[in-house]
């Protein structure tokens, strides 16, 4: 996946990232990486402009999380309209979200290991959280 931040700027750090993946200089992780800032979940999100594409049993704790530390987000995560965390997405989006093209690689690890046999499914959107 190519993300380009001009249409909402950059943020400051990627939260769910290793440093082969990362998105932003700095990047928290759910592991220990080198380089990285902290436990993602754990640090405090107050009063920054983060990015996040978390492990999807994550995204409800994430928006948790958002409402809690009161930051800005950017949130990848799938247009599921059946999940339960679905209101909540669109809730806390104050922006009109972005549908991702997807590719065969988009959810792969640093060996190239594919690890969902069709993205195109996930409905990938980016979305601009705030609270």
């Amino acid at each position: 996946m190519d993300l380009n931040f001009g249409l909402w700027s950059r943020p400051k750090i990627d939260l769910f990232a290793t440093l082969s993946n990362k998105k932003c200089q700095f990047f928290a992780s759910i592991f220990w990486h080198p380089g990285t800032k902290g436990n993602a979940l754990l640090i405090s999100w107050s009063k920054i402009f983060a990015y996040a594409f978390p492990p999807f049993p994550l995204i409800s704790k994430v928006m948790k999380k958002v409402k809690i530390d009161h930051c800005s987000l950017i949130l990848i995560a799938p247009a599921w309209r059946h999940q339960y965390w679905y209101s909540k997405l669109l809730h806390l989006s104050v922006r009109p979200a972005i549908r991702l093209k997807c590719h065969p690689k988009i959810l792969s690890r640093c060996q190239r290991q594919v690890l969902h046999h069709d993205p195109k499914t996930l409905n990938l959107t980016a979305w601009f959280l705030t609270t």
